[in-house]
């Protein structure tokens, strides 16, 4: 069948650039592993290195995470504070317009991506424009090791050690380890695991991960795949390693898929931790890679070979479900409040205008320690941000300041974090389901938010 289609492509086909044998073959691989369920793939070659980068946290580059819209130049969403970028003066929201003479409007964000990356102490030459600069500026950067993260973590008020765990790779556990050493030396009494918009990873780390928190040998996922050969059925248990005793909060949400459903739900069904948030994904089902010999192991196919159990016996897999009775379901439920329909129109307009990041160029560095304070809480409130009334009334909105308060704010952490070089996370002033973890937290301790200063303006 393949040979004839492709025969007949290279045959009559109008455009012969895209009748090339090795392409062809390689969408049809695509097509057929992706038709068995929405977690299979094959990965090219190009795929393949960036799947290695991901799981490793770790490629050679300027180390920024970029953005790009159709038509627009490459925007830094972030950089890393570690990296050659930051390094050299460039910061979140500025423009990559040219990358070695290239304009980036040509280009899709792959191609920018593939001419930042290269070989480690090879040099880059960028040209940037900022908003607050007359003219643009060329850098010229030397690529070098940029080790990504997965965990991040903040002490918050009331000895609540916040922990955000965003992917389970393989450094995931070791930096998991200095996360909760670093805040049990600083005082934390209970701990926060945040693991919202987590899409999952190895299971291994996932055991890791729940072995820091259940006792050795408490089972905590059973797998069991069609072929015995390749997936017989096998049983993961809770390792011997430090364990950490403390209260536990879990967050989760529709976000929260295959790793993350491993954890929450072991930790659910031993009662170790109170699972805040919303029903999680449901992906009940394990991948396994393997090289492909065709490419001399090039490329790689992702194939799902088993389903798996949690503790209780039962497969979180949507799949299988009919009805909402997949993924693992919060103790306590708290859903996100949908931005207000009638304000989406003037959302956009505000931000298309930049409004607020032109606030900050104009008061950044005058209020620079105000700021700073401002992103650990603002309490909910405009009236601590300097100038917010000439401000808001520049803006013609009719828009209640409280909603435009939060809209900057996620400007504010974006600066703050820029000029501390330390990305702010746990950010609980606006966030209705991290505040309700910081309450179960605290309930454990025998307290309520109103014990703790910082948080009775959302324990009213």
């Amino acid at each position: 069948l393949l040979d004839e289609l492709l025969w007949r492509i290279k045959q009559v086909y109008v455009d012969e650039k895209k009748t090339n044998q090795e392409k062809l073959i390689e969408a049809a691989a695509k097509g057929m592993v992706s038709s068995l369920d929405p977690h299979s793939a094959y990965f090219d070659e190009s795929e393949t290195k960036l799947m290695n980068e991901a799981t490793q946290q770790q490629y050679s580059g300027i180390g920024a995470v970029v953005t790009k819209k159709p038509g627009d130049y490459l925007t830094i969403q972030t950089p890393f504070y570690d990296g050659p970028a930051y390094r050299a003066g460039l910061r979140s929201g500025d423009k990559i317009v040219e990358v070695e003479g290239k304009d980036t409007r040509d280009l899709t964000i792959n191609e920018c991506v593939k001419l930042l990356k290269g070989k480690e102490g090879t040099k880059v030459k960028v040209k940037v424009w900022r908003r607050t600069w007359p003219r643009e500026k060329e850098f010229v950067l030397t690529r070098s090791v940029i080790r990504t993260r997965s965990v991040y973590y903040r002490l918050l008020p009331g000895g609540v050690g916040y922990i955000l765990l965003t992917a389970f790779n393989k450094p995931t556990t070791g930096e998991l380890d200095k996360a909760l050493q670093a805040l049990t030396a600083n005082g934390a009494k209970a701990f926060i695991l945040d693991l919202r918009n987590n899409p999952g990873g190895l299971l291994r780390t996932a055991i890791e991960v729940a072995s820091r928190f259940l006792p050795t040998g408490a089972l905590i996922v059973t797998s069991k795949g069609r072929n015995p050969q390749v997936a017989p059925e096998e049983k993961y248990s809770a390792i011997a390693c430090k364990k950490h005793n403390q209260p536990l909060v879990v967050l989760v949400n529709g976000g929260s898929a295959s790793a993350s459903e491993i954890v929450s739900g072991a930790l659910k069904h031993y009662k170790r931790a109170v699972l805040v948030g919303e029903r999680t994904y449901g992906k009940g089902s394990v991948q396994q890679m393997y090289r492909v010999f065709a490419t001399g192991g090039r490329t790689l196919v992702k194939l799902t070979v088993a389903h798996y159990y949690l503790p209780d016996g039962r497969c979180v897999d949507r799949m299988l479900y009919k009805k909402k009775e997949w993924g693992v379901a919060p103790d306590v439920e708290v859903k996100l409040p949908e931005w207000p329909l009638e304000w989406w129109n003037e959302r956009e307009r505000l931000l298309e205008a930049d409004v607020f990041a032109k606030y900050f160029d104009a008061r950044f560095n005058k209020y620079k320690d105000t700021f700073i304070k401002l992103a650990e809480s603002d309490e909910g409130d405009w009236h601590k941000y300097p100038e917010f009334e000439q401000w808001y009334e520049s803006l013609k909105t009719k828009m209640p300041r409280d909603l435009v308060r939060r809209m900057m704010r996620f400007e504010l952490l974006r600066r703050v974090s820029d000029a501390t070089a330390h990305r702010i996370v746990g950010d609980y002033v606006d966030d209705v389901q991290l505040k309700r973890a910081i309450t179960e937290a605290l309930k454990k301790l025998g307290k309520s938010p109103n014990d703790v200063p910082d948080y009775r303006f959302f324990s009213k």
